[in-house]
């Protein structure tokens, strides 16, 4: 054999090898409707929207004679391949089709072999051609597989030649072997069906084949219409035939083949009653004498039914729910579609289980038109569509909001929807009355409506409806309730002066009660009570307890439950109380004098109305000052009726009475001894007595013989005479006369006398006083009592015709004329100045004619008097002037004869007189005209109300109060040209201006102030002001640019400017503003000192008097910074400068700094400086000098532009002299003076060198150079220290020293003669050698009493400075008191205090009164006091409500406590205990107390439950208010309470927990008190167990679960049975909650109830009940296991089963399912695949019940995922290392897409879409970066959005972020992830938070992703620009995980707000995703 026979035998085995190997078998698994057309010349149909697709391929592989083989694949029509050097062979073609029940399409090949293959011809480029197109089809074949998808094929290659029927094939030699080539005989003589020609067969008609065997087949079968049930055929033949059989069978597994005859003149059928949607294998055989052509073949799956009924069943804005009517016919599923019919690529598919038959799409856009297709899916095929169009409906308004609610109204608020719409419907109305529903249209664009005439207190639901054209939304509904309405017409009816009564018109709202506030419009703190709404429309309340006279604003509020309206208001005031303690101080003839307490409230006078008894009437206003008042001029013996009330403004007290009557005329008859002077008897009201004073007055010493006689007389309403006579004469050097008040009012005088003084006269005392005088003689210092009398002042004469009288032959007594020339104001009684007159007599002279007609007229500051006397009567007169009530001594005033009016100016306001004229004849005095007179109340007065800083909106009002204080202010602002712009501003009495804002320019304003005054306004004053125009600012210019400064220019302006202010902000916000105030003639200004390449915006304002205008703003941005710049100086001294300065990013060598004093540049400094330093200090300087400054850097031997700078130093700081001047006691004055230098401040130290007081320090500003140093001590000498701070340094010191000048001193401060109610103050003063001409000697001494707790006003003192001691008198009995004194010198210098300290006497007071032992009948009293005080107690007591009598009890003295029995139980007691002697009575103490409560009796329980129980109780004795039942678990826990009224005697106790004891304590509650508890024990019924179910039901067993009592029990008992089986009752311990029941029968139904016990208590039982499974079939295992086949066997059930279901799948995922008898027991698996793993599961069924599976598995299998679609299926392919790998989205292959694994990280499976690690990525990027993705996966890099939205769309995703920062670790995982579609601009979806490092990320849950240029976040600022990264962000963020590495500022790093907040930048962070169900396909 040649060459080329070697080498087609090689080629035929190649291919025999091929076709084992399956190079040319394949199974092909296509989709159709996706094939690409093939290539042309082949038989097949293509598919189309309603035809199937039809294969009809025949390929004819011959073999060339020249090449051993031929093929030729061309279709039918082709011409077959003939060798060159042989005749044209018939060939013999063949085509099979099979299919199997996977779609599988199977291709037979036929290798047919030539007749001449042994000649084989050198013709080798046929074999090439052959290997050619066998390549050729294997490459088609491999693009059918592609768009069908992959799997195996199975088939048959027939390959054995037929050597045309004359030899056989040979393999040993490569060809056939032939029969006898000699003959040319036709193979097998034409079978008889032809005629032989040559060796050829020509056959008859239908015969074709070599030896015309085969019948002619048909050709071009296609196929016409095709139906659910019907397919049309059509097909060719050239040959007639007698019939045609066409065969049909589904091509799934088991299907039953179908076949019917076509007469042999017809080429076309249709076949019938198909089943829809299945795909049949249809065949058509020629038939010619009962034999079968070749058939021709088309696949075809009948149509699939059209869905019908598809309807909308609901349209909303973003989603359309559809729903159709079910086919009866079995089908894969159902597909659906929506496309929005204005987008190209909106189409969203769904596909959805064959039992749904209605979808709801989500998503979707509102108001868009949207094409809705649905269609059945069966066999991969669709059947027809049914399409339908629908309109969303439009969106609806946004974010409703209904706010400003009040009782009739409600403002409607909203925003307009994304979506267009032309108008808005908007309805209302209550909630529970639709039928009152209003609705009004709202035009667009508006976003808010107000509802108003609600009714009050009324839920209401509005409903918003967006419409555009005749699409409408979905009513948007939002809810809300109208307040409650506040009461009306509120008016105050009455009031006292402590209660306003009010009535109002009740509120329509249905209220219970009413809440009053009140308070005084002074500001006090307010009060409020509640009132329950009165019957009727109205309610009345009285508020009490309020001040009187005082206005109080008052405000009244409905209330219902927690809610309350609005306050309706008004004003109202209490009257004035009235003047208190009226009464009648004293009565002489002619007056009365009157005295009151003043009421609370404020007056602004008194009106004092009297009449006499005749019936005359006057009427007086008295100040309000005032508290006692003199009435003159009434008639002697007259009785009067006074009534006096309080007034202020209109408003009057209630008056209060009293009767009154005056005394009689008297005379005092002195020294007469006419005894027989009587009153006249008669009913006069005017009569005259006579009393004979020295027979009242004169005394003598008692025992007279031992020392004298001391005698009274001459006795006057002012002094008397004092006489004596000693036994012992001229013995003593001098006397001393002692007097004072007895009632110890007035303080103790003491005037000293020679010793031969005999007598003298005191005057200057009060009216009607007793007085004690002790006269002393004085020896050697040494002071003896020698005699002592009590006298009695006259009472006072109140007007002219009460005369003082003498007799005129009345005795005197010889007096020393020494003592009447004595100055002392107690003069020594001189004879001549006794007259003497007769009664009723005219005066003994002439010239002291009486005084009449005196007047006064008053004034607060003055008063004028007026009077008559005869003419030229007198030389002049004396005005005196007293105020009795001052400190002050009489203003004595001598005025000439010819007067009769004086003016006295300068008095005190409100300030009691007493005014005396007398007049002057030679020397002697007239009798006085006396009067009172108070002077008037100084009413303040507003003055000087001015106006200044005056703006353009807004001026200052000030002004100046005169007269007094004010209580407050009102300021009215009125708009001249506008009256209803008005302000009205309340102020503070205390404030004297008021600044204006908010005012128009240009614009006139009347300003008008009022000041209140005791509760009343005052006349306002007024004043006028205008604004100024409003100034106009120009505009701004930006120039000369650089890297650290700019200027900014502005023109323009109009207006007048006091300033201008600029403010400049960097857009990074990195530094804090600059704000510059420049000067109202700059035009421009520098800004300096600014950061390089950084946007700066200036906003420019202009100022005015204060005022601020409206800024204009400009940006500008600084260059570039040069590599070297900023050269600064700074810190400049006397002696140093530092230097500074910045660099680039250009690196230097060194920096060289030149410094040369500027006056001798030739000598310079040098410095060299290494490269890393930007700084130095240049030291060493001179001062005052001015240097020049170089600064150069150098960088490879070249140097940089030099930086100029200038500075001069400073002088040296030097301090002048320190001078102490202005010496005083207690200050220095210190003053000092700088030479030269600069000066930060000064420090002065000042020290005593004793170091009696501590050293004193003070820092004084720069400026200062003078101090008063003060609070020193007198008499010392001290240093002073003084140096300068200048630059944080100590300048030198200056030092000098001064003394302080002496005082006198006050020494030896001592208490004695201390009583209960006093003591005296005794001192010594001690002058210093050298006084300070200005201290002088003391002037007088202030005394200071304060009591040990100062709880009392201090007393103040003022003593002369001639005097040592004070007795100090009215003090409270048994307290201390501390005591201090101060010297005042003449120049009114202070003197060192002295203090001590003095306790008074204790008074005998019962002390500490003690309640104890309360019982329900009765209370222990105890009390202290001291021994033997108290003869006895009394104790007093009466129930505080008044319900019984006072009960009164006597206790013996020496008992100290009192058991009172017999009282009312809970009632409150008051309790008055005092002390009792024979003479006296202690001061009660008092208290309170209060019974207790009986206890409630009889305790007992009823209806005792799992949870609660009732307890009752027996009715007690006496009411009580409530009752307070307590109940606590008896083993510990937190107490429960129930309270009832008093009238209920059973509570029920809830809440309670089972089968607990409790303890039960019942109290009766009255007021605040409560009674001893009764308590008992109950214990409630155990409950039963809950939550009873069957779990882990098997066919034998189940497990019985429950959830515990909770009760502790003892244990459960379980029971269950079933019908055919008997019950089985088990015990479990009380700690179960699981029972497993075993030995079950299948198939039963049992039934279970478990009951808790305890004891002998037993619980409900609780119940359920299962059926136990089928059994499973036993023993199932695989045997005879064959590379296609194997047999399964297995043992029955118990249960009795109707059938098996037995279930296989392969890896392939080929699943097989078949049902079996009941009586089965095997079965044969065939058409198994080799080298596969099957699972084999096996199930018992019996009726509806199915048993548990029973599987066995053989063989095993490879690699689980060939195109894994996420880490997660990579990591369980077995790949475990974190690193780059391969995915396909969606596990498609064409999609391959590189990611990083994570395989460690929580069971690895990771895939990680963003990673941030060092900052070498720039994140700041735009859309298009973040849509795509970008960064290295190994490193930092961002996945992208259309990857990530592919991803998390093709399955459930958890999300998980993974950070670490400094050591640090968090995460946070979300057990979902889902990225929405573009459209949405990928809107992110997650779902719940696990984790360390805080859920962050759920704010921005369903937010669209946003990048700087494509702003997607709801914030005012573009989130994105402002934070320098990318995210989904809302306003803005929690988590910027795309920020900028490593900044620190706020919110722009790496952020996750909840675990390092907005100011961190974290440094690692790592975003990642894994299927949610990864967890489960691992195990």
């Amino acid at each position: 054999m040649g060459a080329r026979g070697v080498l087609g035998c090689l080629l035929l085995t190649a291919l025999l090898s091929l076709s084992n190997a399956g190079l040319v078998k394949k199974i092909l698994r296509h989709r159709r409707q996706t094939l690409e057309s093939p290539k042309k010349g082949h038989n097949i149909t293509l598919p189309s929207a309603d035809r199937p697709v039809v294969f009809n391929h025949v390929y004819n592989i011959n073999v060339p004679a020249s090449a051993l083989c031929s093929e030729d694949v061309d279709a039918p029509e082709s011409t077959d391949l003939h060798p060159t050097n042989a005749a044209v062979v018939s060939g013999l073609p063949g085509t099979e089709h099979t299919i199997n029940g996977e779609n599988q399409i199977v291709f037979t090949h036929r290798i047919n072999i030539p007749r001449r293959a042994c000649g084989c011809t050198d013709d080798m480029p046929g074999l090439k051609e052959l290997l050619s197109r066998l390549e050729m089809l294997e490459g088609e074949v491999s693009t059918l597989r592609d768009q069908c998808g992959s799997s195996q094929v199975t088939g048959k290659l027939g390959t054995k030649p037929y050597c045309s029927g004359h030899g056989n094939y040979s393999t040993e030699t490569c060809g056939c072997i032939w029969d006898s080539c000699a003959d040319l005989s036709c193979p097998n003589n034409c079978q008889d069906k032809g005629r032989c020609e040559n060796g050829q067969c020509v056959c008859d008609e239908g015969y074709i084949g070599e030896d015309c065997s085969e019948v002619s087949s048909p050709k071009d079968l296609t196929l016409g219409e095709v139906t659910p049930d019907t397919v049309d055929l059509k097909w060719e033949n050239e040959m007639l035939v007698t019939e045609y059989l066409v065969t049909y069978v589904p091509t799934r597994t088991g299907g039953l083949q179908q076949e019917f005859i076509v007469p042999g003149d017809k080429t076309a059928a249709t076949v019938k009653e198909l089943e829809p949607g299945i795909e049949y294998l249809i065949s058509v055989y020629a038939v010619l004498s009962n034999k079968r052509s070749i058939p021709v073949s088309a696949r075809v799956a009948t149509a699939l039914p059209k869905p019908e009924g598809l309807i909308f069943k609901s349209v909303r804005e973003s989603s359309v729910e559809v729903m159709w009517d079910q086919v009866d016919i079995s089908f894969d599923g159902w597909e659906i579609y929506f496309r929005n019919t204005k987008e190209e690529n909106g189409k969203i598919v769904s596909a959805l289980p064959p039992d749904q038959n209605q979808f709801i799409q989500s998503g979707l856009g509102p108001g868009q038109e949207y094409e809705v297709s649905v269609n059945i899916i069966k066999n991969n095929t669709r059947g027809p569509q049914t399409i339908e169009k629908v309109m969303t409906k439009i969106e609806g308004p946004r974010q409703v909001e209904v706010k400003d609610v009040t009782d009739s109204s409600a403002l409607v608020s909203w925003s307009l929807p994304v979506a267009p719409m032309d108008r808005l419907t908007l309805a209302y109305r209550p909630s529970s009355e639709p039928s009152q529903e209003a609705i009004v249209g709202v035009s667009i664009p508006e976003t808010q409506y107000s509802i108003d005439s609600l009714k009050p207190d009324t839920e209401y639901t509005v409903s918003l409806i967006s419409r555009r054209r005749d699409v409408s939304s979905d009513p948007v509904i939002a809810m809300f309730t109208t307040t409650l309405d506040a009461p009306k017409h509120l008016k105050a009816v009455s009031q006292t002066d402590e209660s306003i009564t009010l009535q109002w018109t009740n509120s329509q709202a249905d209220v219970g009660n009413y809440l009053v506030k009140y308070t005084p419009l002074s500001g006090a703190t307010h009060g409020e009570e509640l009132f329950p709404r009165g019957p009727g429309d109205t309610t009345k309340a009285t508020i009490t307890g309020l001040k009187p006279g005082t206005e109080y604003g008052i405000g009244v509020t409905a209330v219902k439950k927690d809610r309350e309206s609005v306050p309706a208001t008004t004003n109202a005031a209490t009257d004035i109380d009235p003047p208190r303690d009226f009464k009648e101080m004293e009565s002489t003839e002619t007056s009365l004098t009157l005295s009151w307490q003043k009421p609370q409230a404020k007056v602004g006078a008194y009106s004092l109305v009297y009449v006499s008894r005749d019936g005359e009437v006057e009427e007086v206003e008295i100040p309000p000052t005032e508290t006692s008042h003199v009435l003159y001029n009434l008639i002697p013996g007259m009785s009067y009726t006074v009534t006096l009330a309080a007034e202020r403004g209109l408003k009057r007290s209630t008056p209060v009475t009293l009767s009154a009557t005056t005394a009689t005329f008297t005379f005092y008859l002195a020294d007469s001894d006419d005894h027989h002077l009587t009153t006249p008897s008669g009913s006069e009201d005017n009569v005259i007595s006579f009393v004979h004073l020295e027979s009242q007055f004169s005394v003598e010493t008692e025992p007279e013989e031992e020392h004298g006689k001391l005698t009274v007389s001459g006795i006057t309403p002012d002094g008397f005479d004092l006489s004596w006579e000693l036994k012992t004469h001229s013995v003593y050097d001098s006397l001393a006369v002692e007097y004072k008040d007895t009632q110890r009012l007035w303080d103790v005088r003491e005037v000293q006398l020679p010793g031969n003084a005999t007598g003298f006269r005191i005057e200057g005392l009060n009216a009607s006083k007793e007085y004690q005088m002790k006269l002393y003689g004085n020896i050697n210092s040494q002071r003896s009592s020698l005699l002592e009398a009590v006298a009695v002042t006259a009472p006072k004469p109140t007007s002219p015709d009460v005369l003082m009288m003498s007799v005129k032959d009345a005795p005197t007594t010889a007096l020393d004329t020494e003592a009447v020339r004595s100055p002392d104001p107690l003069r020594p009684l001189n004879t001549s100045d006794t007259e003497v007159m007769s009664s009723g007599a005219e005066p003994e002279s002439s010239i002291l004619e009486v005084l009449e007609d005196l007047t006064v007229n008053v004034s607060s500051t003055g008063l004028s008097l007026a009077w008559s006397a005869p003419d030229e009567a007198f030389e002049s007169f004396l005005v005196e002037l007293r105020a009795p009530s001052g400190p002050t001594e009489a203003h004595v005033t001598t005025l000439p004869g010819g007067v009769r009016k004086a003016e006295m100016e300068g008095l005190s306001p409100s300030t009691k007189y007493n005014i005396t004229v007398q007049g002057l004849v030679e020397g002697k005095r007239s009798l006085p005209l006396t009067v009172f007179a108070t002077t008037e109340e100084l009413k303040p007065m507003v003055g000087n109300l001015t106006i200044s800083d005056i703006t353009w909106d807004g001026f200052t009002a000030s002004w100046s109060p005169m007269g007094g204080e004010f209580e407050s202010f009102v300021i009215e602002v009125t708009n001249l040209d506008n009256f209803e712009e008005s302000q009205n501003l309340s102020l503070s009495g205390d404030a004297f201006s008021l600044g204006l804002s908010r005012l128009n320019p240009n614009t006139s304003y009347m300003v008008g102030l009022f000041g209140m005054y005791q509760g009343s306004f005052l006349e306002p004053v007024y004043t006028e002001a205008t604004t100024v125009h409003l100034p106009v600012l120009g505009e701004l210019y930006i120039s000369n640019l650089t890297s650290e400064s700019f200027s900014i220019s502005w023109n323009g302006t109009d207006g007048k400017f006091d300033g201008y202010i600029l403010e400049i902000i960097d857009s990074d916000w990195l530094t804090e503003p600059k704000e510059y105030n420049i000067s109202h003639n700059a035009k421009s200004h520098d800004v300096k000192g600014l950061r390089p390449t950084t946007d700066y915006v200036a906003y420019f304002y202009g100022t005015y008097k204060g005022s601020r205008t409206s800024a204009v703003s400009i940006v500008a941005s600084t260059a570039e910074e040069p590599d070297l710049s900023r050269l600064v100086v700074s810190n400049i001294t006397s002696d140093r400068f530092s230097l500074s300065w910045r660099t680039g990013e250009k690196a230097f060598d060194n920096f060289i700094v030149e410094v040369r004093e500027s006056a001798l540049p030739s000598q310079a400094m040098g410095r060299a400086l290494p490269r890393d330093v930007h700084s130095t200090v240049m030291a060493g300087l001179k001062a005052s000098t001015s240097y020049d400054i170089k600064l150069y850097a150098s960088a490879g031997g070249q140097n940089t532009q030099p930086l100029f700078e200038v500075a001069t130093t400073e002088d040296v700081p030097l301090l002048g002299p320190l001078a102490a001047s202005s010496v005083s006691p207690h200050n220095l004055s210190l003053s000092w003076s700088t030479v030269s230098g600069h000066f930060d401040g000064f420090v002065i130290r000042v020290s005593d060198p004793e170091q009696q007081s501590d050293t004193l320090e003070f820092r004084l500003p720069r400026d200062d150079r003078n101090l008063t140093v003060s609070s020193l001590m007198d008499a010392t000498g001290y240093d002073i220290e003084l140096y300068g701070i200048s630059h944080g340094r100590q300048t030198a010191t200056v030092l000098t020293h001064a003394v302080t000048a002496p005082l006198p001193r006050v020494e030896n401060l001592s208490i004695s003669r201390i009583t209960p109610y006093g003591f005296r103050v005794s001192w010594e003063v001690k002058q210093q050698e050298a006084l300070a001409p200005s201290s002088g000697g003391f002037r007088h001494f202030q005394i200071v009493v304060t009591d040990s707790g100062w709880l009392l006003e201090p007393q103040e003192f003022t003593v002369p400075g001639n005097q040592s001691h004070l007795d100090i008198w009215g003090l409270i009995t048994g307290i201390g008191y501390e005591v201090r004194l101060t010297g005042v010198s003449e120049s009114g210098l202070l003197s060192r205090p002295l203090t001590t300290v003095a306790v008074t006497e204790a008074e005998p007071e019962v002390e500490h009164l003690f309640v104890s032992d309360t019982t329900a009948e009765g209370f222990r009293l105890s009390w202290t006091s001291d021994e033997d005080l108290f003869d006895r107690f009394v104790i007093k007591i009466r129930d505080s409500k008044r319900l019984a009598h006072p009960h009164e009890y006597s206790v013996r003295g020496d008992e100290r406590t009192k058991v009172l029995t017999g009282l009312m139980s809970g009632t409150e007691y008051e309790v008055e205990l005092s002390g009792v002697t024979l003479d006296r009575r202690s001061q009660p103490i008092f208290g309170v107390a209060q019974t207790g409560l009986s206890t409630p009796n009889g305790l007992s329980f009823s209806e005792v439950m799992v949870s609660s129980a009732v307890v009752h109780w027996s009715m007690p004795r006496f009411p009580v208010d409530n009752y307070r039942i307590t109940y606590v678990p008896f083993e510990g826990g937190s107490p429960l309470m129930v309270t009832v009224d008093g009238d209920v005697f059973e509570a029920l106790l809830p809440n309670m927990s089972p089968g607990r004891k409790y303890q039960v304590t019942v109290s009766a509650m009255k007021g605040l008190e409560e009674s001893d508890p009764n308590t008992d024990t109950v214990i409630t019924a155990l409950d039963r167990p809950q939550g009873l179910t069957a779990a882990n039901v098997t066919d034998t067993s189940a497990l019985l679960l429950w959830q515990p009592s909770v009760a502790t029990v003892d244990g459960y008992i379980i029971t269950y049975s079933a019908d055919s089986v008997s019950p089985v009752v088990e015990h479990v311990s009380g700690n179960t909650v699981e029972f497993e029941m075993g030995s079950l029968v299948p198939a039963t139904h049992y039934t279970v109830g478990v009951h808790a016990m305890r004891d002998a208590q037993k619980s409900d039982s609780a119940d359920t009940d299962f059926t136990t499974d089928v059994d499973p079939p036993r023993d199932l295992r695989a045997i005879n296991v064959q590379t296609d086949g194997a047999t399964l066997t297995w043992k029955p059930p118990q249960a009795a089963v109707t059938g098996y279901t037995l279930t296989f799948d392969s890896a392939d995922g080929v699943i097989r399912e078949v049902v079996l008898s009941p009586t089965a027991s095997s079965y044969n698996m065939a058409q198994l695949t080799d080298s596969t793993e099957y699972k084999v599961k096996l199930q018992a069924i019996a009726g509806p019940q199915r048993s548990r599976h029973v599987t066995t598995v053989f063989t095993t299998i490879g690699q689980l995922y060939r195109h894994a679609k996420d880490c997660a299926e990579i990591l369980l392919n077995g790949e475990t290392t974190s690193g780059l790998y391969t995915i396909s989205v969606g596990g498609e292959e064409s999609q391959p897409i590189q990611v990083y694994c994570d395989m460690t990280t929580d069971g690895g499976g990771w895939m990680v879409f963003l990673r941030r690690q060092n900052g070498n990525l720039e994140f700041f990027r735009n859309w298009k970066n973040y849509t795509a993705g970008f960064g290295n996966r190994s490193d930092e890099f961002w996945l992208g959005l259309s990857n990530l939205h592919k991803i998390t769309n093709a399955g459930h995703y958890d999300l998980r972020v993974d950070m670490r920062d400094e050591g640090e670790s968090a995460y946070a995982q979300y057990d979902k992830f889902t990225i929405a579609e573009p459209r949405t601009r990928y809107k992110v979806y997650m779902g719940a938070y696990s984790g360390t490092a805080g859920d962050s990320m759920t704010y921005h849950q369903g937010r669209p992703f946003s990048t700087y240029d494509n702003d997607n976040d709801i914030a005012v600022t573009n989130c994105a620009l402002s934070y320098k990264g990318a995210f989904w962000y809302k306003n803005c963020h929690r988590v910027n995980l795309m920020g900028k590495y490593g900044d620190l500022s706020h919110s722009k790093g790496i952020n996750w707000f909840h675990w390092k907040g907005h100011e961190h930048s974290i440094e690692f962070a790592e975003m990642k995703i894994r299927p949610a169900n990864f967890r489960n396909e691992r195990s």
